[in-house]
């Protein structure tokens, strides 16, 4: 299994965190503190590029991380490395939120929303 480790809170690189599993390898990207999905993107790809190359050398990838929009890199990587992975949701609130719903316009409420398809225009349909 290898163990990648995705060290931020939104685009917020976060390299203190103590976290109790070690990492394999660590992501990185450098992304602009702005607002939105898109600023995002570039940490997604790099998620996505690990998983997938994992998955293509035969590996079982865990995404070990503080943030749950980092689903959406590990799920594009898990299809792009040719899987068709289902969802398990596990957490303290359900990310379900949309951008018409949300009071404070959190991003970190809506990651699973967006997984199962809402408003690809933000931010799936850029990481395919």
């Amino acid at each position: 299994m290898s163990r990648i480790g995705v060290p931020y809170f939104l685009t917020q690189h976060q390299p203190d965190v103590d976290y109790v599993i070690p990492f394999d390898v660590e992501v990185r990207a450098d992304l602009a503190d702005e607002p939105g999905w898109s600023p995002l993107l570039p940490l997604y790809e790099a998620v996505a590029e690990a998983v997938a190359g994992d998955v293509a050398a035969g590996e079982c990838p865990a995404v070990i991380t503080g943030d749950c929009t980092v689903a959406l890199g590990t799920v594009a990587g898990l299809q792009r490395g040719g899987l068709d992975p289902g969802i398990v949701w596990f957490d303290a609130h359900g990310d379900v939120q949309t951008m018409e719903t949300t009071h404070s316009g959190f991003l970190g409420g809506m990651p699973l929303r967006v997984l199962v398809g809402y408003r690809p225009e933000l931010i799936a349909a850029s990481l395919g």
